[in-house]
């Protein structure tokens, strides 16, 4: 038994990262034991899963948000959080409370008995938990890493998505797109459908669906994207065939938003609701917004853009983003883990960001130092700012872009921009001299 306040979500988190000697121990075989104990491996409403390097986020709010609006019960399991580690556990839209999250993890303690589980782990199994007991119509699950030997793999998934493959987190996953690929698809179940979004899917993953008998939905052959400056065309398939959507506008990225699109069309023969017409399809897709993803927030009279683009396919989509929509090149508080590509993350952006400020987290282990990454810079001949500390970092950036009547973007992982948030809250009238 643990010996915590066991109603004290922040102690819970606490002792769930020490549970587990390892942060990441891909394999099943000691989640799906505790998960049999307490029948957590299937859910009595359809699953939709969903893999990929970037976009899934996007897509789980996306098809979430429609599927609300039609009237079902939605549930939704993401990560990782920002503010709080609620935002991980939804349910039709809210994020669950600290008190059901805590009743949920001392079922699964109890249930796990000697079982070591990652801290990823338990909180999959207990957001499952959750979902369990809600009398859902839909339960959305995200891939926290790869696909096949992922967490939330125990469950089978009624759809497959996968947003889109690019090389990150080669050490768990490999560090070829068709070996990455595969893992993906592992999320992928014998007949039922699978929507990819990526622009070029590796063989491997399309092979494996057609081995499964999967009904395919790819981008390029059932699905396309027209973009059109800022508005967009959406091409997917209908229950009475091939049909368009027009996008006036949106926040979040096309290919996602295509994903969903499509899987809320395949989940609409389920359904006993009226479907949503595509003025009303349109209206909530451009309406959806995600914290961190080209966020755009006013503080102390400057203008922010977060986002936690952090490896080379990410930076590159919001680099298209930044010359769409911006006059001016932001100045960027920038910070990266020690497993990230740098130079792919800084080369798309290197036109777009007038001034790179580098700083550091130091309660994140893996996070380079503001020197080793002002180094890297350095060596990509961009303008380099170090400011190890990370109010500092912000009061510069924050001078910086008022000076250039330009933007600030906060770039590089979800722990920078939680941490400037974190300040932000702290601090809501300004820094007033608290830099120092």
């Amino acid at each position: 038994m643990t010996d915590f306040n066991r109603q004290d979500l922040h102690a819970w988190l606490s002792w769930m990262e020490s549970l587990h000697p390892n942060e990441i121990d891909m394999g099943l075989a000691r989640i799906r034991q505790v998960a049999d104990s307490l029948e957590l491996c299937s859910l009595p409403c359809k699953v939709v899963s969903v893999a990929g390097t970037n976009g899934k986020g996007s897509f789980v709010k996306a098809l979430s948000s429609l599927l609300i609006e039609e009237g079902r019960r939605v549930a939704c399991y993401t990560s990782p959080h920002i503010n709080f580690y609620n935002e991980r556990i939804a349910i039709d839209g809210e994020f669950v409370s600290d008190e059901q999250i805590c009743l949920a993890f001392d079922a699964i303690d109890k249930a796990r008995l000697d079982i070591s589980l990652t801290y990823f782990e338990f909180g999959t199994l207990a957001a499952l938990y959750l979902f369990k007991q809600a009398e859902l119509d839909v339960c959305i699950l995200e891939v926290g890493l790869g696909g096949r030997l992922d967490a939330v793999n125990i469950v089978d998934a009624d759809i497959s998505v996968i947003t889109s493959i690019g090389v990150d987190h080669e050490a768990w996953l490999g560090s070829d797109r068709k070996q990455i690929a595969l893992e993906k698809a592992g999320i992928l179940r014998q007949n039922r459908p699978f929507i990819s979004v990526e622009a070029d899917l590796p063989e491997t993953a399309s092979s494996y669906a057609d081995e499964l008998q999967c009904a395919s939905y790819l981008l390029g052959s059932e699905l396309a994207v027209e973009a059109q400056g800022q508005a967009a065309i959406l091409n997917y398939q209908a229950q009475t065939g091939s049909a368009s959507l027009f996008l006036a506008e949106s926040s979040l990225p096309l290919p996602s938003l295509l994903a969903a699109l499509q899987c809320y069309h395949l989940l609409a023969s389920d359904s006993q609701k009226k479907i949503l017409s595509d003025a009303q399809v349109a209206s909530v897709l451009s309406r959806c917004r995600l914290s961190g993803r080209y966020e755009q927030i006013s503080y102390s009279g400057c203008e922010f853009i977060f986002d936690v683009a952090h490896n080379p396919q990410a930076a590159s989509l919001l680099a298209d983003k930044i010359k769409q929509r911006e006059e001016r090149l932001p100045v960027c508080l920038f910070t990266a883990m020690s497993d990230k590509d740098i130079a792919g993350i800084v080369a798309p952006l290197s036109e777009t960001c007038a001034n790179w400020i580098c700083t550091e987290l130091l309660d994140v282990p893996r996070c380079l130092s503001a020197v080793e990454l002002e180094q890297c810079l350095l060596k990509l001949d961009v303008e380099t700012q170090l400011e190890p500390s990370p109010m500092q970092a912000l009061h510069v950036a924050m001078s910086q872009a008022l000076k250039k009547k330009t933007k600030v973007l906060v770039l590089g992982s979800f722990f920078i921009v939680a941490e400037i948030k974190k300040l932000m809250a702290e601090y809501p009238n300004g820094l007033n001299g608290n830099h120092q």
